[in-house]
């Protein structure tokens, strides 16, 4: 698991396209968003995401997933509290939330499951059947 635990925000990734995918992870970053707890976990067959999200309604998350990087993007709505109300004291993250995390392998971009149940979210990524190496044979010319 180091893997996860040791990879930052620009970590990096197989692909130059990620380049504008790292650019927005460090704005929503650096933005008022908080980041969004998750737990990763990987057993033989896949990657699996788990995140707590408490007073998250379903239609407000989003997630995707683009070469080795997904993101879970939300918003946490506070209901029920007046404007004319002072805050005595606020432990509760309200707003705006983002979480991208670079994958330790590639994952069937068509075999994702996403479910949440009772405000836990899970996403179950199926790895990538990992490919047979090819040894390639190098051709010499000798017309110089």
């Amino acid at each position: 698991m180091n893997f996860l635990q040791d990879n930052k925000l620009g970590a990096q990734t197989n692909d130059d396209s990620s380049a504008e995918v790292r650019k927005e992870w460090a704005d929503l970053e650096s933005s008022s968003a908080w980041k969004l707890p998750v737990d990763i976990y990987e057993t033989e067959d896949s990657i699996i995401i788990i995140s707590l999200l408490a007073g998250v309604d379903a239609k407000d998350l989003s997630i995707t997933l683009h070469n080795d990087i997904i993101t879970i993007k939300g918003s946490v709505v506070q209901d029920g509290i007046s404007e004319d109300s002072d805050c005595l004291y606020q432990e509760c993250v309200w707003g705006d939330f983002s979480r991208s995390v670079v994958l330790p392998c590639q994952v069937q971009t068509n075999n994702v499951q996403a479910s949440f149940k009772r405000h836990i979210l899970t996403v179950v990524l199926t790895k990538q059947a990992e490919s047979d190496t090819t040894n390639i044979k190098v051709a010499v010319d000798d017309t110089e």
